[in-house]
């Protein structure tokens, strides 16, 4: 999410030019395919056209189910989420 949000190309409009999808498989052979430009769209849409919305919903899934990234560099999650909200 945080890449296509970022880097994806998109049209003066903010929609994206191509649509992505992205395929997660799960126990006993079960799949999800998720279109993961669409659920950007509407997580911008629905924060005013903020299209950092994305990158910090990214980094907020991230820190909620990993630490190893605030780990790594010595911060704690109050202090990531603090810069977040800024």
């Amino acid at each position: 999410m945080f890449a296509f949000a970022m880097k994806w190309p998109r049209y003066h409009s903010g929609s994206f030019c191509i649509p992505a999808y992205i395929i997660t498989q799960k126990p006993n052979g079960i799949i999800d395919i998720y279109n993961i430009t669409r659920i950007l769209e509407v997580l911008e849409q629905g924060h005013g056209g903020d299209i950092t919305i994305g990158v910090k919903t990214a980094v907020g899934l991230c820190m909620g189910g990993n630490d190893f990234i605030p780990k790594l560099k010595y911060i704690n999650h109050s202090k990531v989420l603090t810069l977040l909200g800024e």
